[in-house]
C-alpha cells in the first residue's frame, strides 16, 4: 500500500518568519522520505492572506524539497 502526503505550508496569522515555515517543510519532507511515503503533494495557493496554505512558487519549492530527499516523489496539486 502506498501513502502520499498532501502538504500545506501552515502559518496561521502569518506569525512565523518565512524561513522557519520553509525549514519545517524541509524537515517534514525529509521525514516523509525516510518513512517511505510515496509522494508529497504541494498545494498551489500563491497568496493566502490568512497563512493557511502558502506556497508562492510550488515548482521552486518542489525542486528545493527534491534536492533534500532521495526517493519520494514531489507533485503539485493544482
Amino acid at each position: 500500500m502506498r501513502f502520499d502526503l498532501l502538504y500545506a505550508l501552515l502559518n496561521p496569522g502569518n506569525r512565523q518568519p518565512w524561513d522557519e515555515v520553509l525549514g519545517h517543510a524541509r524537515d517534514h519532507a525529509s521525514m516523509a522520505d525516510e518513512l517511505g511515503y510515496g509522494a508529497i503533494w504541494l498545494g498551489e495557493h500563491h497568496f493566502d492572506v490568512e497563512g493557511i496554505d502558502q506556497v508562492p512558487n510550488p515548482i521552486v519549492l518542489g525542486a528545493d524539497l527534491a534536492s533534500r530527499t532521495r526517493r519520494i516523489r514531489i507533485a503539485i496539486g493544482a
